[in-house]
């Protein structure tokens, strides 16, 4: 929904569905008058001051004023508009009715903006927008309404103080270049949206869950039109111990737009399915991301939770992917996904510190599985309890070398701390178009998952695709020959084989920039195996020379291919001199 321009006044009563046919004479504007404050009902507060504002008037508060209002009985009017002033409604634990609210006149240069705080009493209307302005319902408030508008810029809505506020449905920022935000702050305060939230619309949304503040909603989207490609983004942050957002059915992040979800610091965010850059195309540059970091934090998904496109695909179907998607699981903060997430080709799922559970948290027969589709990548330092087919990359302790989002996120301080090991609770299956990637980047005596990347797997693991090794943080010097680094094991049993290297085989150990070669490893593992069959080994270091080690050798040679020249004509004269 649209705003529509609200002004005349009269157009307050024609939004709300009512007919002027029907209003009394005297039905109209009817206006505060006092700037020091006063009760409603008294008819000297209001211009014309035949009588209060009756059910077929507009009631307007417009001067510019700070003053509260009191109410001291229920109280009815067509639609109620609030311009320029300051002020507060005291409703008593009244109740006041109107057919349609306005904050702000939508496309109003009316200044300064208005604000209204709404105290100990509800506050009911089939409609209301927020233009330009600010709203604040707070102690002992609540406020009732059918579509909640706040498409323009600078509009705000705070819950505080344990209020509470129901609406039919919601939508923020829907005009480029404009931003609306949503504040629920303090225990008991609620927002509860009984139909779709949408969370930037062309222009930025944002909406924060903080002081165990409570977000109800029936389904939402967080980023949905990017508005000419540059200005649509949603945001949703739950924040603090008790801060909690519970979606019933779908949640996109980043559906034609950018979105993000942020839950941290003990906030805690449910919903039944979670698409992150659903709709996203890798061309537009746009992204989406899910943050989940700190101890005690919670996203709880009970049916699918899909990175970087739809669900369409899966099970065999065409389905474009949605561009690109990110989500990272950070210090001791836990992710669960009740039967299956979905890695599509943009998508980057990065557990540093954390915990990933699929299947682990839902009534479900037996633990998910994580699809990661080709070109998808799961990297960090956490337990997956569940199975994984990977046709992307797993790369355990932290997506080293890996995509700008993955870069994003060791930019904002997520950094891996000094575990290395990805534990899968399950089994493995490595396709034909995955890679293995594992960083030494510790000598062997500290262990696998301390000095260098590895991962445990409780039930069996089958091989394919490739393994990748890099050396990094100076370690080429540090390597010996004999050092023995069991990047992965498998309690349950270790089948198949690498497409790049065979047990006994050869592979790259690549430096810092991923691309430069710094040595090679001789990997065994599987049957046959001198080690462990159930394990994959790295040992028998080779390094490159320097180049000028290198330079030293070649000069060397050639000195000594110089000398024996010089020595050749003696050995003419001796083989002259010899006896047939």
């Amino acid at each position: 929904m649209r705003f529509v321009p609200l002004l005349p006044r009269v157009m307050v009563a024609l939004c709300s569905g009512l007919s002027l046919d029907a209003f009394p004479v005297h039905a109209g504007d009817v206006s505060w008058n006092q700037p020091s404050g006063g009760s409603f009902e008294d008819a000297t507060n209001w211009t014309p001051p035949l009588m209060p504002p009756d059910p077929a008037d507009t009631a307007v508060f417009d001067l510019d004023a700070t003053y509260t209002v009191d109410f001291n009985a229920d109280a009815k009017t067509a639609a109620l508009l609030v311009e320029k002033s300051k002020a507060t409604f005291d409703l008593g634990g009244f109740e006041y009715e109107v057919s349609s609210a306005s904050i702000g006149g939508p496309f109003s240069d009316v200044l300064p903006h208005a604000d209204l705080t709404v105290l100990d009493g509800r506050l009911r209307t089939s409609n209301l927008a927020i233009g330009e302005s600010s709203m604040r319902i707070s102690t002992g408030a609540e406020l009732v309404t059918g579509d909640l508008d706040m498409g323009m810029d600078n509009a705000r809505l705070e819950i505080l103080n344990g209020a509470k506020v129901s609406s039919t449905s919601a939508l923020l920022s829907e005009l480029e270049h404009e931003d609306s935000s949503v504040v629920i702050d303090g225990l008991g305060s609620s927002w509860a949206v009984h139909d779709f939230l949408v969370v930037g619309d062309e222009g930025g949304g944002f909406v924060t869950v903080g002081g165990g503040g409570l977000l109800s909603t029936e389904s939402a989207v967080l980023g949905r039109t990017a508005g000419a490609g540059c200005c649509g983004s949603g945001l949703v942050e739950v924040v603090g111990p008790g801060s909690t957002w519970i979606n019933a059915g779908e949640l996109t992040v980043g559906d034609d737009a950018a979105g993000s979800l942020i839950v941290r610091d003990s906030g805690l965010a449910t919903t039944r399915d979670l698409f992150v850059s659903r709709d996203l195309t890798a061309q537009t540059g746009l992204e989406a991301r899910v943050q989940v970091s700190d101890p005690g934090s919670l996203l709880r998904v009970s049916n699918s939770l899909v990175l970087g496109g739809d669900l369409g695909g899966v099970g065999g179907t065409a389905e474009p992917p949605g561009g690109i998607g990110s989500m990272s699981v950070s210090n001791g903060a836990q992710v669960a996904a009740g039967e299956r997430l979905v890695l599509w080709d943009d998508a980057t799922l990065d557990v540093w510190g954390g915990r990933l559970d699929v299947g682990g948290l839902a009534t479900v027969a037996a633990p998910g599985e994580v699809l990661v589709h080709t070109s998808g990548l799961i990297g960090g330092t956490g337990t997956l309890q569940g199975s994984m087919k990977l046709g992307g990359t797993l790369d355990p302790g932290g997506a080293h070398g890996a995509s700008g989002v993955s870069a994003y996120l060791k930019s904002v301080g997520y950094i891996f701390g000094p575990a290395r090991q990805f534990r899968i609770e399950g089994a493995l299956t490595v396709t034909e178009t995955a890679t293995l990637t594992f960083d030494i980047a510790g000598p062997a005596t500290s262990g696998s998952g301390e000095g260098y990347d590895s991962v445990s797997i409780v039930g069996e693991a089958f091989l394919d695709g490739a393994l990748r090794v890099s050396v990094v943080d100076d370690m080429v010097s540090q390597i010996a020959s004999f050092d023995v680094f069991t990047i992965l094991i498998a309690g349950g049993g270790l089948g198949g084989v690498f497409a790049n290297v065979a047990s006994g085989g050869q592979v790259a150990a690549l430096g810092e920039d991923g691309v430069a070669t710094e040595g090679f490893f001789q990997v065994f593992y599987g049957d046959g195996s001198p080690f462990d069959a159930n394990a994959i080994v790295l040992t028998g270091f080779v390094a490159v020379p320097e180049p000028a080690t290198l330079l030293l050798v070649v000069g060397g040679l050639l000195a000594l291919a110089q000398s024996q020249r010089k020595t050749r004509p003696g050995d003419a004269t001796a083989r002259c001199c010899s006896i047939e």
